[in-house]
């Protein structure tokens, strides 16, 4: 049998293509592989929460944070039935002297729901945090909390409802562009697609070599939190998505209030490669040395009006980075028949559905529908 079109990876990414391109044509013959099973913890989808925002460094960014809130997650939750983001608003803080200007500025261009605030206002606002007083405040009414578990869920139902097909645990081991048709050969056998869309997140250097020199892999650690304090005070609505800034480009951190879990969730985000692009990255797994989550702790706890009690738990996930952190949604130069959408971690679970429409447009017709992406498509390249 030859496809249409296979889907390689099922993160959210891989999942999320799959869907649209279903969404597109329900004759199409579209297969989706995952090395694991889905929803595994070895890369950077699973996990109950992840943080939808306006507020961005970059004016694009936010511009395509807007669309996919105003468009591609409303279409997914109607179809799904049920709603998937859930309004919080997120505050953004940090040295006045350090990013949080950045932000704003960047906000100001796109013109996104985000406002500065004064220190007084965000205490009173914020009332979970601390304010420093050399701190700037920014005010996100746009952002919301994701039910990340079941965005995947939900992708998955809805591709497998209009005839999608999935085989899970297979690995490819290598991609043959030689002939007619492209020959993914797996470790359950040969496979043959006309068009291929590369959604692989750690492994894609591994796959297309020609990406090893633009991506790294970072191992991440994200903690969930007790505090000493009632839980109602830390749900949706009372305890706030924050980012914190610091006062150099590159010191970001992060958290979410309680939801689907235990705790509160923290992590910082890092940008330094600990696995090099081009291997093939092991499985993730929880281990995580004491002195990060102690780290982790020691950094919160100043942020706090609230005595933290314990920490809950901990997961471990991958990020697959450009330098810039810049997403990669293209075809690939010398071989059109490949789409690739790599380069996501760290910020690309917000674009979910939106990331699904411009990597099945791009596969199928060479072009997307989203004016903001194709204004700035070099940068995607």
């Amino acid at each position: 049998m030859v496809y249409d079109v296979i889907v390689l990876g099922g993160g959210v990414a891989g999942l999320a293509t799959l869907e649209a391109l279903t969404r597109r044509d329900e004759k199409l013959r579209v297969l989706l592989i995952e090395r694991f099973e889905l929803g595994h913890s070895h890369g950077s989808s699973h996990g109950h929460s992840r943080i939808s925002r306006a507020a961005y460094h970059d004016p694009l960014f936010a511009n395509l944070s807007r669309v996919a809130r105003s468009e591609d997650w409303p279409r997914l939750e109607r179809a799904a039935g049920k709603p998937l983001l859930f309004a919080n608003t997120g505050c953004i803080l940090g040295p006045a002297s350090g990013q949080v200007p950045v932000y704003a500025e960047a906000c100001r261009a796109a013109g996104a729901a985000v406002e500065s605030i004064t220190l007084d206002e965000a205490r009173r606002a914020f009332p979970a945090l601390r304010f420093p007083d050399n701190y700037a405040v920014l005010r996100d009414d746009s952002a919301s909390v994701v039910a990340a578990a079941e965005t995947i869920e939900v992708l998955v139902a809805l591709a497998r409802e209009r005839g999608a097909e999935i085989r899970e645990e297979t690995r490819c081991l290598t991609i043959d562009r030689s002939g007619t048709n492209i020959i993914l050969d797996t470790d359950h056998g040969k496979l043959e697609t006309k068009r291929l869309v590369v959604t692989a997140g750690s492994w894609t250097a591994s796959l297309l070599p020609e990406y090893e020199p633009q991506l790294t892999t970072v191992r991440q650690m994200v903690a969930y939190f007790e505090l000493d304090a009632p839980v109602a005070d830390m749900q949706i609505g009372k305890f706030p998505i924050w980012i914190h800034l610091g006062a150099e480009e590159g010191h970001l951190h992060y958290g979410l209030p309680e939801f689907g879990r235990p705790g509160i969730k923290a992590a910082r985000h890092r940008a330094q490669p600990e696995v090099e692009g081009g291997d093939d990255p092991e499985p993730t797994t929880s281990d995580v040395p004491q002195a990060e989550i102690d780290e982790l702790r020691e950094w919160f706890a100043p942020l706090l009006n609230t005595k933290i009690k314990r920490v809950i738990d901990h997961e471990r996930c991958l990020y697959t980075l450009t330098r810039n952190e810049d997403f990669r949604l293209c075809r690939l130069s010398r071989d059109s028949r490949i789409t690739v959408g790599t380069g996501l971690s760290g910020h690309g679970f917000k674009f979910a559905p939106l990331l699904g429409r411009l990597l099945s447009e791009l596969a199928l017709d060479g072009g997307t529908s989203v004016a903001e992406f194709e204004a700035a498509r070099a940068r995607f390249g």
